[in-house]
């Protein structure tokens, strides 16, 4: 089986998703249609479109769009010859709308992987339907997604929960190094995230614990804002911005409490590194997050519109050492236990076998 594979992410997250499906034995060739190049570049297996380097690829503006033309075209002439097979999409909007265009022109099945945040743009929007309706399969992240298809009127045959591979054997608990921030976010900074929201919970914790900090890790569209919320709050000393790297688990053993204050969310990897590490988290109650936090039990789940209540979660959990251990113990039980079955590449290829199988038995792939 040969498979085209259109997406962007940053190159751990597309890595975590498309791991599975390259070191797949099954599957004879990949190709990448990707903003950002082609990471397996030293895999013979895996091929990009012809004439493209790294750097044409992560260029902007006119080349940006000389990439995307080139390759769509390119792609499309190798579905139309047969090269191809099956077409994954990873996001909606625009590697889900290129890999639809494509699939739908050269009749071949497309696979929709959606996250959270593209789910959210389906309810809010009717205009990005074209694109589910188009779709022959769907991978989601975990139970809510699922169902929030099912409610789209697709049909739960066409469904299946795909997590990312996550390497557990990074992230573990280092008693070593001292905790010496209450809280820590990991992220993407843009809207959905609502910083805002997180900022404006350690103002309120400041006036009760004047030394309370806040470690956020990341970078994005809105960190030039929050950084203004957090000087107009004089906030400056609780709150300490750093770039993303790849030294998360070493953050991560230095922070107490992992805090999420999202509109919206798949289900996110950095809870589970979070949590892998002993960190209980304290979390808005959206989309897949409850299918891996249990109230009470390795963490919060929380409104996101109610800050009162965040609050109460800090409080309680900065308050009563034995719970917080509790918790941040448990808290890497639960992966632990779902490792194996959910998170480790060996599932995930399994997952994507059955799913492949499925595909190339009920569109006739040879």
């Amino acid at each position: 089986m040969r498979v085209l594979i259109i997406g962007g992410l940053s190159d751990e997250k597309f890595l975590s998703k498309t791991n599975p499906i390259v070191n797949n034995q099954k599957i004879s060739r990949i190709y990448i249609f990707r903003a950002f190049g082609n990471i397996y570049s030293n895999n013979s297996k895996v091929l990009t479109a012809p004439f493209l380097t790294n750097s044409d690829s992560n260029s902007k503006g006119l080349k940006r769009i000389v990439f995307d033309t080139w390759s769509s075209v390119y792609f499309l002439f190798l579905l139309i010859i047969g090269k191809i097979d099956v077409v994954v999409g990873i996001y909606l909007y625009p590697y889900g709308f290129y890999a639809s265009i494509l699939s739908r022109i050269a009749r071949k099945p497309f696979i929709l992987v959606l996250p959270g945040s593209d789910l959210k743009r389906l309810t809010e929007s009717r205009k990005y339907l074209k694109i589910l309706e188009s779709a022959n399969y769907f991978a989601v992240r975990g139970t809510y997604s699922k169902y929030s298809l099912i409610q789209l009127g697709i049909k739960e045959s066409k469904i299946f929960i795909l997590h990312n591979v996550f390497e557990m054997s990074r992230f573990t608990i280092n008693i070593s190094i001292p905790k010496i921030y209450d809280f820590i976010f990991v992220g993407y900074l843009r809207v959905l995230k609502r910083l805002d929201r997180l900022v404006q919970i350690v103002f309120e914790l400041k006036k009760t614990r004047p030394n309370i900090s806040c470690l956020i890790v990341g970078d994005g569209p809105e960190k030039e804002k929050i950084e203004k919320i957090v000087n107009k709050l004089n906030l400056t000393s609780n709150v300490i911005f750093v770039p993303y790297s790849i030294n998360i688990p070493n953050f991560l053993a230095k922070s107490k409490i992992f805090i999420l204050t999202s509109d919206s969310e798949g289900l996110p990897m950095a809870i589970i590194e979070a949590m892998s590490c002993g960190l209980p988290v304290i979390s808005s109650n959206v989309n897949d997050i409850p299918d891996i936090i249990q109230h009470g039990v390795n963490g919060y789940l929380i409104d996101p519109n109610n800050t009162q209540d965040f609050i109460k979660a800090c409080d309680k959990l900065l308050d009563n050492k034995n719970l917080y251990m509790e918790m941040g113990t448990n808290a890497r039980l639960s992966i632990e236990q779902m490792f194996k079955s959910d998170f480790s590449e060996d599932a995930q290829q399994e997952c994507w076998f059955k799913f492949l199988n499925a595909t190339k038995k009920n569109e006739g792939i040879g």
